[in-house]
This record gives C-alpha cells, structure tokens and sequence, in this order.
C-alpha cells in the first residue's frame, strides 16, 4: 500500500513549521537517536548536518506540507501517480497553536 506523509494545517508556513517536528523525528531515525515526536521549532537547519539533511529529504520524498489546497493538489497528484482506487488518511491533530 503507498504511503505519503502528510502535514497540513490552515497556512502554508505554520504547516513547514509543524513539519519541524516530523524532521527532527526523521533525524533521530538517522541518526540512530531515537524519542519521542518532538515539539515545533522555528528553524532546525542548525540541528542537521548536509549528511543527514540528504537522508532526511530522501525519506520526505512523498510528503506533502502545506494549506489545504496544496495538500489537496499533491494527493491528487500521488493518486494518478501511484494508480490509486482510494486513498485512506489518519487524522491526528499533536499541537495546538497560539
């Protein structure tokens, strides 16, 4: 079954930034330093060496981040390309903005 992760919230940047935590996820996954989802950053690109940065954009591959007109846009894109009859999605909501 192919799979996509995906990040969306009501604006394109608060969306990249909540992807922040999705990537330092993927960083640990790399890296072989493992824990649990971690909160939002401003900005991790200090946190990441060009090494792992490649890793990590490679596992982001199929990933769609963004307001709901991107994310709707990728999906129907990753249907047509993948030759998908359905497309099944997990909802989760992890932070609350303010």
């Amino acid at each position: 079954m192919p799979c996509v992760n995906l990040i969306a919230a009501d604006t394109n940047e608060e969306a990249r930034y909540l992807s922040t935590s999705f990537l330092q996820l993927l960083k640990g996954i790399v890296t072989g330093k493992r824990s649990p989802l971690p909160p939002p950053l401003a900005s991790i690109e200090h946190l990441v060496t060009e090494d792992v940065q490649l890793l990590v954009n490679q596992m982001m591959h199929y990933s769609l981040i963004g307001d709901a007109p991107r994310v709707l846009s990728g999906l129907e894109k990753f249907q047509v390309d993948a030759q998908l009859d359905e497309i099944m999605v997990l909802k989760t909501k992890l932070y609350k903005l303010e």
